[in-house]
């Protein structure tokens, strides 16, 4: 299966919660650790929810034209993950200035790297 459908739901994952973490921060003085705080399971299937339905037909049928190329004549190769500048924007409105579309592409694409059964340590 292709990659790109994962780095496409991740941007569309964490789009929605930038999003939605800049809505709450504009209408209240909460700050950005206290949004994370009170950030429950119910906000992250939520947000899952919104970025699986942003998930388009031409993205999904990537992943069959893998599985069963037979069936997929008319699919077009996927292009780059798009709208990763959004991203580092929604992150910097929300006082993270720090975070570019470099760091939001390193983020999406994260997925692509071999797993490891190495442990990570502090």
């Amino acid at each position: 299966m292709d990659q790109r459908v994962i780095a496409t739901f991740k941007a569309h994952y964490v789009r929605q919660t930038f999003t939605e973490m800049l809505t709450v921060l504009d209408r209240s003085d909460t700050s950005i650790k206290d949004y994370w705080h009170s950030f429950y399971i119910v906000k992250g299937i939520n947000n899952i929810n919104t970025a699986w339905d942003a998930a388009t037909v031409k993205c999904l049928n990537g992943v069959w034209h893998k599985l069963l190329p037979e069936f997929m004549h008319d699919f077009i190769q996927f292009g780059p993950v798009e709208n990763t500048a959004d991203i580092s924007r929604l992150a910097q409105r929300a006082g993270l200035d720090e975070v570019t579309a470099e760091d939001a592409t390193e983020l999406l694409d994260s997925q692509g790297q071999q797993l490891s059964t190495k442990t990570w340590k502090k």
